[in-house]
């Protein structure tokens, strides 16, 4: 086995390397962004229904962005690490717009 002159023999393998900064960058974004909007929501004042609704889809969105990373875990896409950071608000809506409208249909009130 011959070795490249040009290439350190310790050098890592780059794929790895990327890989790992590509998941840290994506959940230190996702995790700044919760906790500006989870701060803001617990200043609102509507008895927590707000900060109770967020905390649902936290746990939701944590949730498809742990299978993001494990599915993804060797090589993440360019589209898993954007599910992973901004996946967050598309749950939200969700969860909001379903708080809004069906759960008081349903409900009666």
């Amino acid at each position: 086995m011959t070795l490249n002159p040009y290439e350190s023999p310790k050098s890592e393998d780059p794929s790895k390397q990327r890989t790992t900064d590509t998941h840290g960058r994506a959940v230190v974004v996702a995790l700044s962004q919760q906790a500006v909007l989870l701060l803001l929501a617990s200043l609102v004042l509507d008895g927590g229904r707000t900060l109770r609704l967020l905390a649902c889809a936290l746990v939701a969105s944590w949730g498809v962005s742990l299978a993001m990373m494990v599915y993804h875990r060797e090589r993440p896409t360019y589209w898993a690490a954007i599910v992973i950071k901004y996946g967050f608000w598309s749950i939200v809506l969700i969860v909001f717009g379903l708080a809004w409208t069906a759960v008081p249909i349903i409900v009666g009130k």
